[in-house]
């Protein structure tokens, strides 16, 4: 089952929301919603500050109420789990981590509140998993370049979701390059694929509830990471539109 919230149940100091089930005529409350759900994507635009805190609140707001939380990132990839452990474990430092994942000059340019994000978890023991393909990995399929045995295997063989060409090149449409759109598809799939194949793993192996920071386009219920999750997994999946 996969649920989409949007627009007006106000989170504490953060972009509101309200709740439908698309096929539930009854609306859950947003805090059924969140307790019930086993996976929570909460679709954002990568440097939108609001977004943030509505990501920081709704983690917070679990971790207090008890559940058990993890956080899982597209920002960082599952090749950097180790590195990512080592300093939630507080056995590296904030620039050990950076300095070996690049995440400073990646993510970090971005928006300082992964940073944020990830010294709260290490704070409060909140464990946080990697999810995204590699980079390098992702690149040398968008530029139609051959994979490595080593690189092949890291990315999860899924069915391509009906529909989900058509609606990638509808949102490239006028963007630089757009004529390799195909490729570019590719290596979108190749991102979705790999989160949805690390959500699964983590699902067989963990309890509790896992929120998912991604953005809007991987997020999608029909095309993206969900999808992908739904087709091997019966469990509750609610994605999270913050209010523009």
């Amino acid at each position: 089952m996969i649920l989409a919230q949007f627009g007006a149940l106000a989170l504490a100091g953060c972009a509101s929301f309200s709740s439908f089930d698309s096929g539930n005529s009854n609306p859950p409350t947003r805090e059924s919603s969140l307790s019930e759900a086993r996976v929570i994507y909460v679709a954002e635009i990568h440097n939108d500050p609001a977004h943030h805190r509505l990501e920081e609140s709704i983690i917070r707001s679990l971790h207090r109420t008890g559940h058990s939380v993890t956080v899982g990132l597209e920002m960082v990839e599952v090749t950097q789990q180790s590195a990512l452990d080592q300093y939630l474990e507080k056995k590296t430092s904030w620039t050990t981590f950076a300095r070996s994942t690049e995440f400073e000059s990646g993510w970090g340019k971005t928006s300082p509140a992964y940073k944020r994000i990830l010294e709260w978890c290490r704070r409060n023991q909140v464990p946080v998993v990697g999810l995204n393909a590699p980079h390098s990995v992702t690149r040398k399929i968008a530029r139609n370049q051959k994979l490595t045995s080593a690189e092949f295997q890291l990315i999860p063989k899924f069915p391509e979701p009906p529909g989900g060409f058509q609606k990638f090149e509808a949102a490239m449409a006028g963007h630089p390059g757009s004529g390799s759109v195909r490729r570019y598809y590719r290596a979108q799939r190749a991102w979705d694929a790999t989160m949805a194949g690390t959500i699964l793993s983590w699902l067989r192996n963990n309890q509790g509830t896992l929120v998912v920071l991604l953005g809007q386009m991987h997020a999608d219920a029909q095309t993206g990471v969900p999808w992908y999750v739904a087709r091997n997994s019966e469990v509750a999946q609610l994605i999270v539109y913050p209010k523009e």
